[in-house]
């Protein structure tokens, strides 16, 4: 049979040579960057709209076998600086694609130590190239400068820092040895100057009644006024832009925020979402899921969204929440900051909750959920109009007490069905 198929015989040389060759392989930005991250591939990535501010995208992934998530989880993504950055950066020290670095280090750090790695993988996936200069790196900076003009310079740069330690114009440390050519520092200072690559965060806007092995978020590709020879986006957005399908990304599944999900008693309980710009992804997901609820031949309690964004055109996923109104999974109320004259005369998300303040009163007296995702600095404008409705609410009914009893009482009602997730910034 050995002679028939061509097998060599046991102890062949062929068998010495295979045996004193060993191969092993391993991952190294799962094993040594962040555990806990598995590699999935892109599925899809488009453009759903492009304002004057900003674009607008969706992002598919398609999950390894070992991942599954709930309506409302969050996907952790693990970003890589841009080839252009990483390729910035070793040019400034004199390194190629094949240096290969070997750090080690006396301190805890989330480089990786002791382990010969390539520099252009290090300075890929471990540290944030564009993470704006300290005013403690511009000192750093300041103290390897020897002519006038830059010292000068970089001396007005740390005059000009913030109180939080960023700087206005937020160059990073990169920039600024690019604009100032005559300082030199190690890669090591380099390296020590630089902040570790933070995990991004992003709300899932699918659910798995959809498609349990696929995953979609919407992000926003943020721009910040450049320094010299700085990128325009954010690390995170630029890398998330340049995904193409099948193309491999590191991803890990969180739970969702308390309390941000839909009712357990869909059938029963309603639910009020309310949202602005970016912050219908979550929602995207929660209503995704009561289509296909609907679709299976459930009833489910009456569940009211409203949107604020800035006109008709900036609408997301305006075809599909209108095949899902149809559907009965929801109704929407819209509010345009820049064509008010199309949402009822209504600027901003509050304004249209108000507006239609009795529709919001009867699902509320019903026990519906409320549920939010708005910027930050709308949070406390959206909960001062709602505790102002319940407490016009309360009044309308002859409730006992004065308008300090009224209003404190609003609060607590609201306090028990209010929920809140605030979008972070998508292009960092």
């Amino acid at each position: 049979m050995r002679t028939r198929y061509g097998v060599g015989a046991v102890g062949s040389k062929h068998d010495a040579k295979e045996s004193a060759l060993q191969v092993e392989v391993c991952a190294p930005r799962t094993s040594r960057l962040r555990r806990g991250f598995r590699q999935a591939r892109v599925f899809a990535n488009t453009t759903l709209a492009g304002p004057e501010l900003s674009v607008r995208k969706h992002l598919e992934v398609t999950l390894p076998p070992a991942l599954s998530y709930r309506t409302g989880d969050c996907l952790k993504i693990l970003p890589q600086n841009s080839t252009s950055a990483v390729q910035r950066a070793l040019n400034k020290f004199g390194l190629s694609q094949d240096s290969v670095l070997t750090i080690t280090s006396n301190t805890t750090t989330t480089l990786p130590v002791n382990t010969p790695m390539r520099a252009a993988e290090v300075l890929r996936a471990y540290v944030e190239l564009g993470q704006p200069a300290s005013e403690c790196d511009i000192r750093t900076l300041l103290d390897a400068a020897h002519d006038e003009n830059s010292r000068s310079q970089l001396s007005r740069l740390a005059n000009d820092a913030r109180e939080d330690g960023t700087i206005v114009r937020r160059p990073s440390v990169l920039d600024l040895l690019e604009l100032f050519p005559t300082i030199r520092i190690s890669s090591s200072a380099f390296l020590a100057m630089q902040q570790p690559m933070r995990v991004r965060h992003y709300c899932i806007s699918s659910s798995p009644l959809w498609n349990p092995t696929h995953v979609t978020v919407t992000y926003s590709v943020v721009g910040r006024p450049p320094a010299q020879g700085s990128e325009i986006t954010g690390t995170a957005s630029a890398y998330l832009t340049s995904l193409a399908a099948t193309d491999e990304i590191f991803v890990s599944i969180e739970e969702g925020a308390q309390g941000f999900r839909l009712p357990e008693a869909v059938d029963d309980v309603p639910l009020i979402m309310i949202a602005a710009g970016i912050g219908l992804a979550p929602f995207r997901g929660f209503v995704q899921e009561r289509a296909a609820q609907i679709a299976a031949g459930r009833v489910l309690a009456t569940a009211l969204l409203f949107y604020g964004c800035r006109s008709p055109d900036d609408n997301l996923y305006s075809e599909s929440f209108e095949r899902w109104e149809q559907l009965g999974a929801l109704s929407v109320r819209r509010a345009y900051s820049h064509a008010s004259e199309q949402s009822q005369g209504c600027r901003h998300v509050q304004d249209r909750v108000y507006h239609d303040r009795a529709d919001f009163m009867k699902l509320f007296a019903a026990g519906a959920r409320v549920s939010v995702c708005v910027p930050k600095c709308a949070v406390a404008d959206v909960r001062r109009a709602l505790v102002g409705i319940i407490e016009e609410g309360r009044t309308t009914e002859g409730s006992d007490g004065g308008a300090d009893v009224c209003f404190a009482a609003a609060e607590c009602q609201l306090e028990g069905a209010w929920h809140v997730w605030t979008p972070q910034d998508l292009g960092s």
